[in-house]
């Protein structure tokens, strides 16, 4: 039997923002002690791993190499789980679309994303002077994921869940009949709405508007 949405998306939201607390409450005390300032802190929250691997081996270095060591097994897990969810869709394609075995298809899948991954890595080095409109590759990698591909992602789930889907199916799957109108009202009309003006947003669009009645 299917178990009902609502109590596992609420499970899901409560161990990722404990999980966030967490890493935000055990990290931060350690980088203004160790003298890092707002500024370098703030970046490091927006994504820079280059700060993240410089700052952090300073900080707990110094201090607590224990510390260190569970800070990058961590993240060593972390990726490699998230590279495993990743890959597992790539795969399924590639099984369904070539007819391939499993152990093939993941192998090619890997090593492409690997590859790709190559000119992330060398952003900070050999490539760091080759950038496209300003950004090196990983900045170019990281900003088409996060505030381009991911906000179209989540408004094609709600086109697909809100519009697609017959009603009946996403309530039965929602488990709530109370409150499932009041999401199902969110998911068709005012959630795509936000995510197309994130997606415009991010992409300078609408600062160009802006800009014409300036």
């Amino acid at each position: 039997d299917s178990k009902p949405l609502l109590p596992i998306a609420l499970g899901a939201v409560a161990l990722d923002t404990l999980a966030l607390l967490l890493v935000a409450v055990i990290v931060m005390p350690w980088l203004a002690a160790g003298g890092a300032g707002t500024e370098t802190t703030a970046n490091i929250w927006q994504g820079e791993i280059k700060l993240a691997f410089f700052t952090l081996p300073q900080v707990w270095g110094a201090h607590s190499k224990t510390m260190l060591t569970a800070w990058y097994t961590v993240m060593l897990c972390v990726a490699l789980l998230s590279a495993a969810a990743l890959l597992e869709a790539v795969t399924v394609r590639l099984m369904e679309r070539f007819d391939i075995a499993r152990l093939f298809a993941a192998t090619a899948a890997g090593l492409t994303m690997w590859f790709v991954g190559l000119l992330g890595v060398f952003s900070f080095n050999a490539l760091s002077e080759a950038t496209v409109w300003g950004y090196t590759a990983y900045q170019a990698t990281g900003r088409l994921t996060t505030h381009i591909l991911l906000p179209l992602l989540g408004l094609a789930f709600c086109i697909f869940a809100g519009r697609s889907l017959p009603s009946h199916m996403t309530q039965e799957a929602w488990g709530d009949a109370r409150l499932f109108h009041i999401w199902h009202f969110l998911l068709r009309y005012p959630a795509p709405l936000g995510l197309l003006m994130i997606v415009l947003y991010s992409m300078g669009v609408l600062d160009w508007i802006l800009s014409l009645w300036g």
